[in-house]
């Protein structure tokens, strides 16, 4: 039997606690590296097809390209389908976090085998909130054997799976190509190694090959995530093209989503003209822009294209003021016809929208004792506050996702609210009387009402139903968007721009105009708010069920 140990003070004995604790893990091992099983990986690898392995060392890597902890596997771009069998300390949480980041914002698939700790924080905030269409969990039966142990693990385990997003996964797959051109990284070998790799893309073409050794270095941020790369045929041109490339998109551009779309258009381009035989800026010919335009037409909506011609013409305009080019060889190019009298958004009548705020719930009843109590469901009041303000307001998600507690004032005699629209637009409206009454219940709840500078909507922490000090971000509201409409049983269809549509549709319903519906909606034209205007579906329904036989 093992005596305790004698400590001659409590500080010794404390201090002796801090240094054991300092040293501990999770799940009582001395070390929080956990060997994959080769039987459970390979079942999975035939699933999915490995070609990342995220978090490994030299000795137990499991696909041909990895990142060691020297690499730092956090701060790497994570693309095609990763294994991730992570640390299962205290950084656990950042891992998963960089798994569902990786799957929406990269596209990549990412299968992690993960303890079964469903009791967790970051069980509640990165996984149990998103579980559906695009995360997945696989329970394991019974408890693994990690490695050469001889005992099973002392937790039960669980395979979860962050499906990639299927519109950034070509984005993200052809971006690492280029980027590998660009830094003559197309052995793809691992500096901890010097292992082999398997190319997660295609290889790269006889043009990029030959410029492998004076290729300039890739824009990055801190995060080592990659910004721009530099296509070969910019590069061709100097270090002035270079320069000037990069400060269009840099500087010129000051939205970041106009920034990431003009770029994909522009490497489109230039990817299409290299394959082409293309070795210099100044070889592109309009002929050529529009064989790529029409390429596109066949691949692409309309709009789409004509976005993207928009982008290069801008481009080579600027190229052109900068005397990298001659020309602008996009200038003549014609870009596809397209005509719309009415918005694709989908649009909720208006019994459909009091439904959903309805179906809601505000109010949490729990038992204590034999006894029933009802508390404030915070979560539900946030919900219910944020719809009606994107219905009554016409805002735009962006716009309501960066307001402040502040930005909710008392002007005169009536309550308004300050949106900053995009294109820095600022933009102050009364609020409607339903929506100050569904504000004002939830900021009372929340306890937050004098905290001026802090986030309006914040997300909650996993499901107890409290809320965080963070806002909300525009993802964030649209999984919750979906989430209530699914509840409230509508269309799947449902988005955050659903509310923008179906507020203007019923103003305009109840006698209202489209100058004022304009000025609500903060458009620049009324053309733009007239898409929005679905009153004519009632009657076009109506005139066809006159088809009679």
């Amino acid at each position: 039997m093992p005596q305790p140990k004698l400590y001659e003070s409590a500080a010794q004995r404390q201090k002796a606690y801090r240094a054991r604790k300092s040293e501990s893990v999770h799940f009582r091992s001395r070390s929080d590296m956990w060997v994959t099983p080769q039987d459970l990986f390979e079942e999975l690898n035939a699933e999915f097809g490995f070609d990342l392995d995220v978090s490994a060392l030299p000795e137990n890597a499991k696909c041909p390209r990895f990142f060691t902890p020297k690499d730092d596997g956090l701060k790497q771009e994570w693309t095609g389908t990763c294994w991730m069998n992570p640390p299962y300390g205290r950084t656990v949480g950042k891992w998963i976090g960089k798994a569902r980041f990786s799957a929406e914002e990269n596209g990549a698939t990412v299968v992690c085998l993960l303890p079964a700790r469903t009791d967790t924080s970051w069980w509640h905030e990165q996984i149990a909130p998103y579980l559906g269409e695009r995360v997945e969990a696989r329970f394991l039966k019974g408890r693994l054997k990690f490695g050469d142990q001889d005992n099973s693990a002392p937790f039960p385990s669980v395979v979860v799976i962050f499906h990639g997003n299927p519109l950034k996964k070509n984005i993200a797959l052809k971006q690492q190509a280029r980027q590998r051109s660009v830094t003559g990284d197309n052995t793809g070998t691992s500096s901890s190694t010097g292992q082999e790799l398997v190319p997660v893309t295609a290889t790269s073409s006889p043009v990029q090959q030959q410029r492998k050794k004076t290729a300039l270095p890739v824009q990055q941020h801190a995060g080592g995530r990659p910004v721009f790369t530099l296509s070969p045929l910019v590069q061709s041109g100097g270090e002035s093209a270079a320069r000037r490339f990069l400060e269009f998109f840099t500087v010129t551009i000051r939205n970041p989503h106009t920034r990431r779309a003009y770029y994909r258009a522009a490497s489109a381009l230039l990817d299409f003209c290299e394959e082409r035989g293309v070795t210099d800026l100044k070889q592109i010919q309009p002929m050529m822009v529009a064989a790529f335009i029409e390429t596109r037409t066949g691949e692409k909506s309309a709009p789409t294209v004509k976005q993207e011609l928009a982008a290069i013409r801008q481009m080579f305009d600027y190229l052109v003021t900068g005397h990298v080019v001659e020309v602008n060889p996009a200038a003549a190019v014609r870009g596809p016809r397209y005509s719309v009298q009415k918005g694709k958004t989908p649009v909720l009548a208006r019994e459909d929208a009091r439904r959903l705020l309805a179906s809601i719930p505000t109010v949490y009843i729990y038992k204590e004792g034999n006894a029933e109590k009802a508390v404030p469901h915070l979560v539900g009041l946030r919900d219910r506050a944020l719809i009606a303000l994107m219905i009554f307001s016409f805002a735009r998600v962006g716009a309501v996702t960066k307001l402040t507690v502040g930005d909710y004032h008392q002007s005169s005699k009536k309550f308004s609210v300050g949106l900053r629209e995009k294109g820095g637009k600022f933009h102050e409206l009364p609020v409607h009387h339903l929506a100050e009454e569904y504000l004002d219940t939830y900021l009372k709840a929340a306890g937050i009402e004098e905290q001026k500078k802090t986030p309006l909507f914040r997300t909650s922490r996993g499901r107890s139903r409290e809320l965080t000090e963070r806002g909300m971000t525009s993802s964030d509201v649209l999984y919750m968007v979906k989430r209530r409409a699914k509840a409230a049983g509508l269309p799947l269809s449902t988005c955050c721009h659903t509310f923008r549509g179906t507020g203007i549709t019923a103003y305009l319903e109840n006698g209202g105009t489209v100058e004022n519906a304009q000025a609500i909606a903060s458009h620049a034209d009324p053309r733009t708010t007239r898409l929005y205007d679905r009153r004519s579906d009632k009657i076009t329904l109506t005139e066809i069920e006159r088809i009679q036989l």
